[in-house]
């Protein structure tokens, strides 16, 4: 469901996802089924030309993130250097969201948690550059836990589309983040077959992504927004 106005925005949804896998050699052979289910609302309203508040909240579960349930809810509040009237031009919003965050594992983790509460931050610098001939998108985030400073992570997404002609663009996307709050992991490891299939999360120091893209649009792309206050754009 999404409701929206010039003074507020609501946004209620939740998606489910399931897969199997199967791998053998010979005569062995192994299957694998992961689920992951997520619910959220999200509720935004416009201060004025510049300010925003936000409320956040989320709860799922993830086989592969070795979640039995997790859940959280994050105030926000969102500024926008621009008017946001002149976000279909430029924009540069600085936003950040703070609140608790419930973990219930399936897995003892490599911390021996089974569950846990934490108060999570996050700051956002996003740079939007809307031109005739295309548009560029700039973020940079990083994400903390507030009981241990230590775990954190640090990223950046970029998109850079050029319009070939009216209504037809393509776009270059890529991505970068420093991890090290894998708090999750279990500290039972991976078999080799769910390594080799995917199937759970293992340790990383980093990851990276990217992708280039063509889309067609019927019309002006901007003809349905009307507010676009914590608007992600990847």
């Amino acid at each position: 469901m999404y409701k929206v106005t010039e003074g507020w925005k609501l946004t209620i949804g939740a998606n489910n996802n399931f897969s199997k896998s199967n791998y053998s050699y010979d005569d062995y052979s192994y299957e694998f089924i992961n689920r992951s289910y997520r619910s959220y609302i999200e509720y935004v309203l416009s201060l004025n030309e510049h300010w925003s508040l936000g409320l956040f909240a989320s709860a799922g579960s993830s086989t592969f993130s070795n979640y039995d349930f997790n859940s959280s809810v994050k105030p926000a509040i969102e500024y926008n250097i621009f008017p946001y009237k002149k976000s279909f031009e430029k924009q540069l919003c600085i936003s950040y969201k703070i609140g608790p965050t419930f973990y219930n594992y399936t897995d003892t983790t490599i911390f021996l948690k089974t569950k846990e509460l934490l108060q999570e931050q996050t700051l956002s610098i996003d740079l939007g550059i809307v031109k005739k001939w295309g548009d560029i998108y700039l973020s940079i985030y990083g994400n903390q836990y507030l009981n241990n400073l230590e775990l954190y992570d640090i990223g950046s997404n970029a998109r850079f589309s050029v319009r070939i002609f009216k209504g037809l663009s393509v776009s270059l996307l890529a991505g970068y983040s420093m991890i090290r709050n894998q708090i999750n992991l279990s500290k039972n490891g991976v078999t080799q077959e769910e390594l080799l299939l995917k199937q759970r999360q293992i340790k990383t120091n980093y990851s990276y992504w990217g992708y280039l893209g063509l889309s067609y649009t019927i019309g002006s792309k901007y003809n349905n927004v009307v507010n676009p206050r914590f608007d992600v754009k990847y």
